[in-house]
């Protein structure tokens, strides 16, 4: 899969790998680009920038996936973090960063709401439980419960629909590469009712 940049004329700028995907009505969730480091930088700058628009906005970035496009969109009220390889400038100096300029750069773009302050999104890999899913569970709906008891929580989540795998939704959601994206609804009414007091009925019964 790729990801392509184009001018203001819709002629072809740039391109870079994608590596992973997650993306919601057309906007990027997570993506791993993998490029030259000023095509990344591209990218992000195209992807970052300001606009005047407060409602969901066309960019000039496209997701190629053989003969199958789909332009991202952007919300400019949406905020982004990057991480990577020499991203920002940080982690190296600039005369290892000059001298190793042709180097290809893995940059992973996350949106606002899967970083650690927010997990609105939960990042899976396979059909693994997420690794956060129990402590943000019990940091954001004070729901009571056992380690052993994440696995049976989880299905029973899914079953309930509080928790979605983005893919799901043909509109506008692109899922690529070895991760599973989940959205969770953070209700602490509806754990207990749906999760919690159906797993304590069972194992009373068991």
């Amino acid at each position: 899969m790729w990801l392509d940049l184009f001018n203001k004329k819709q002629e072809f700028a740039d391109r870079v790998a994608v590596e992973a995907l997650a993306t919601e009505e057309r906007e990027i969730v997570l993506a791993k680009i993998v490029g030259p480091q000023q095509s990344v930088r591209r990218m992000w700058a195209h992807l970052v920038q300001g606009r005047p628009e407060r409602k969901p906005t066309t960019t000039n970035l496209w997701l190629v996936d053989g003969d199958q496009k789909l332009q991202v969109w952007v919300d400019s009220l949406v905020r982004y973090k990057a991480d990577g390889d020499d991203f920002g400038g940080r982690a190296a100096s600039k005369q290892s960063r000059k001298a190793d300029a042709p180097a290809l750069r893995t940059v992973f773009i996350l949106r606002e709401s899967l970083t650690q302050l927010s997990r609105e999104e939960l990042i899976g890999f396979g059909d693994e439980v997420p690794r956060h899913f129990m402590g943000t569970l019990r940091a954001k709906c004070a729901v009571p419960f056992r380690d052993e008891w994440v696995p049976e929580m989880w299905r029973l989540g899914l079953e309930a629909r509080l928790i979605t795998a983005l893919g799901t939704n043909p509109h506008g959601e692109w899922v690529f590469g070895p991760l599973t994206l989940y959205k969770i609804a953070w209700h602490t009414e509806r754990w207990h009712r749906e999760v919690i007091r159906p797993l304590l009925a069972a194992r009373r019964t068991s």
